[in-house]
Formats: C-alpha cells, structure tokens, sequence
C-alpha cells in the first residue's frame, strides 16, 4: 500500500510539472500596473495594427500604412511636454529609427532637422529613400558626417537646437569582426566629437542610441539597467558601453543633460536589410536558404519601431540630467517563433540553412522594462504577430515600388545633398533649401 501511495505521489508530481512548464512556454506581456509579468496565449491586436491584423491567409494583402499617418498620432501621456515646441537635431536622420522618429516628432509639431553621411554599410538607395520620406514632408535633410565638427557646429548656429536625438552610429555586431575601425570611428570618435559641439551650446538636452549589446555575457535576466555592463561579447558592445562612459564624463564636466537609450532589437518597415526580418524575407521569397544560428532557439526581445520611438520621445520630453533605460518589449520570443510569422505573412515555407551560434552573439536578450515605466511610463504594446504583419504590408509595398524602378525624384533629391555636402561648411545648406523651392527646382518641387 505505501509502494502504491508513493506511485500515485509521484505521478501528480509529474503531472503538477508538466502542467507548470506548459505554463511557462505560452506568452506573455509585460503588465507595469502591478510589475510582474501577467500570461496571455492570444494578446488582442494593439489598436495601431489592428488594420493590418485583419489580414488573414486568404487576404494577406489587406492594405495598411507602413507608418503612422499624421491622424495616427497617439498622445504620450507618461512624459509631460509642457506644450514646448522643440528645435530637434535627428542624427542618423536615414536610418531605420531615426527617419521614424524624425517623423513623429514633425507629426508632434516640433521642428525637426536631420543628418545623415549616407554610410555604405547597407544599401545606400535604401537610406535615400528614407530620406526622401522625410524631404516629402519638408523635414530639412543633410548629408553631413557627425565627425565634422565645422558642419556640426553650423546647423547649431542657424537653427539653435533645443534638443538633440543622436542615433547616428555604426550598427551591427558581426560586421564588427570585419572592420572594427569603423565602429571606433562612428561610434566613438563622432560622438565625442558631437558632444564637443554641444557643450558649446549650454541648455541642449541630448538623447543618444545605446544598445541592449552592453549587457554582454551577462547571465542574470532580465537585464536591468542597475546591472554591471563589464562583459561586453563583441567589439560593438564594447564601443556602445564607451558612449555610455563618454557621456557620463561631459555630464559631470560641462553638465550637458543626457539620456542613454538600450534598444533591444528593433524591426518594422523600413528596417535594415543586415536584421534578420529584412533578409530572411528577401531569400524567403527568392527561395533560398536563411541562415539559422543554434537551431533557432536563440532568444531576442523583438520591439517593434513604433513602441520603440514613444520610449524615444518619452526620453526626450523627460530631459534627465544623466539617465539610462531599456528600450525593449521586456519578453523574449525564440527566433523561430519569429521564422513563423515571416512564413505567415510572405506565404512561403524558409529553407533553413542551420548554424551554430557566431562569435560575438549572445543566445538572449531581455529587456527589465520596470525601470523604464517607472520614469517615463514606456509601456510597448505591439505583439510579434501585429509587427510582422504591418512589416509585411510594407515590405510587399516598397519591393513593388523597386520592381517599377521610378526613382527619378528620390535620385534628383540626393544629388542635392551630394553637392550641398561638397560646399563650405556653412555653403552646404543652400541646396536643402532650394529643394523646398519649386521655383527654383522644379523637379524636387512637392
């Protein structure tokens, strides 16, 4: 009878684990309310998406904007404005989040001008388009390196910023093996070269790009921002923890207000083609393989743009004297979860090319969002499914527009900004401002 009561123990015991660790695979979503993490199998779509939510397998086609149009304006209740109209400098202007940034600001009636040196990393026509979006809507866009100071140190006097959102920086931490020089080079020495200007400029409060790769090897999850960062795994790590020093130092030196943001792999439209939503789409659809590093179990905190540039302008409207904080879902999904939904929304299976896992990465990230919440009441809301979709609708949308080939404006506009770039480091904006001209050029006129 004892042999069989220990039996029948160990067999609720198993099941009672079973049924806990079932628990535990489903998904789940940050809740700041009460900070713990609150379960959800099927989280209702985010109301920004909901459109492209709609979509099914029988109608992947169902049209949604790939950005926010300018009625699509969510108020930022977590960070008082004091209804300040800001004079924002955007470097990086043609990145990824930066043009999406650049974008709601001016959508938010702040003046926005915005930089970029075009960088060849990726496909430059990319950032050119980019660019191109923000030019439609008058959003002043110069091709200008943060390493020249004498530029720099021009837009300031001409437009007086009262605020600077620095997301310029070489980006990628595999391409760091390859050519680590320009990591020090974009990372580290045009931005000290930025904050060299600004500290002749008292009062401009500076948000800059920090990276969820600071926390390295780190093996205690969630990363928190009141954790130590002295493992960086790659030599991009190591220069995005170095912005973070460098700022602390002009901070104590010449009090320059500055926020530090660690983003957690951002992805939507207009993404970089080196992320892995970009290119697995691309070789999906031509039918090749996609590289799958350690089975596809590695983890990222996936954070779609839009929740990303709330936190953004959160930060800015909060103006901290010297603060950190995660920028990120705050729940990691595996990478083929990921694999999934591109499947869904492109309508083809991936051929999977299995890896293991490369120098430099790390098998998770993830976001301890609390302290974010508690500052600037970041509260991301757009769940992988919603993302991918919208990243779909567009990604369809902008490979037609490269098929038709009709990039006569988008090319006419950058030989403005190359040849404004080749004048006097004050010469150099004429040429924007002729492009608002149509009387002067009627072929970029809007």
């Amino acid at each position: 009878m004892a042999h069989d009561r220990y039996l029948v123990l160990a067999i609720l015991t198993v099941g009672i684990l079973y049924l806990l660790l079932d628990r535990s695979a489903e998904k789940v979503t940050y809740n700041p309310s009460n900070s713990h993490f609150e379960h959800m199998n099927n989280p209702p779509p985010t109301e920004k998406v909901r459109m492209a939510s709609t979509s099914n397998d029988e109608n992947p086609d169902f049209l949604q904007p790939y950005y926010r149009s300018k009625d699509d304006v969510p108020p930022i209740n977590y960070a008082n404005e004091n209804d300040e109209k800001k004079i924002i400098l955007v470097t990086g202007a043609a990145g990824f989040i930066g043009m999406h940034l650049a974008l709601q600001l001016h959508r938010r009636n702040h003046f926005v001008v915005g930089i970029d040196n075009f960088d060849a990393y990726y496909d430059i026509h990319l950032k050119r388009d980019r660019a191109y979006e923000l030019h439609k809507q008058n959003i002043p866009m110069f091709l200008v390196d943060v390493c020249d100071g004498d530029k720099v140190h021009a837009l300031f006097k001409k437009y007086k910023f009262t605020h600077v959102a620095h997301l310029a920086a070489q980006a990628g931490v595999r391409y760091s093996l390859i050519n680590p020089l320009a990591y020090v080079r974009a990372n580290v020495q045009c931005f000290t070269n930025l904050l060299e200007v600004i500290r002749n400029y008292p009062g401009v409060k500076v948000v800059f790009a920090s990276s969820s790769s600071v926390y390295g090897r780190n093996t205690k999850v969630p990363f928190s921002v009141f954790d130590k960062i002295n493992a960086p795994s790659s030599l991009y790590a190591a220069t995005k923890k170095s912005n973070e020093d460098i700022a602390r130092v002009y901070h104590h030196l010449y009090k320059i207000p500055l926020t530090g943001l660690r983003f957690f792999t951002v992805y939507g439209p207009w993404g970089r083609p080196d992320m892995a939503v970009y290119d697995f789409s691309v070789r999906m659809l031509r039918g090749e393989k996609i590289n799958v590093y350690s089975h596809g179990v590695l983890q990222r905190d996936f954070t779609y743009i839009d929740d990303i540039v709330d936190g953004i302008i959160a930060a800015i409207n909060k103006g901290s004297d010297f603060e950190v904080f995660n920028l990120g879902k705050g729940h990691p999904e595996y990478v083929n979860e990921l694999i999934t939904e591109i499947e869904r929304v492109m309508g083809v299976p991936a051929v999977r090319n299995e890896m293991p896992i490369q120098p430099g990465d790390v098998a998770l990230t993830y976001a301890d969002i609390e302290h974010t919440y508690n500052r600037l009441g970041f509260r991301p809301s757009t769940s992988l499914r919603d993302g991918i979709t919208a990243w779909g609708i567009w990604f369809k949308e902008y490979t037609a527009f490269i098929e038709a080939g009709d990039f006569k404006k988008p090319d006419a506009f950058m030989y403005v900004l190359e040849e404004g770039s080749n004048n006097g480091a004050e010469g150099f904006m004429d040429g924007e401002q002729a492009m608002h001209n149509g009387d002067d050029n009627e072929e970029l006129a809007l």
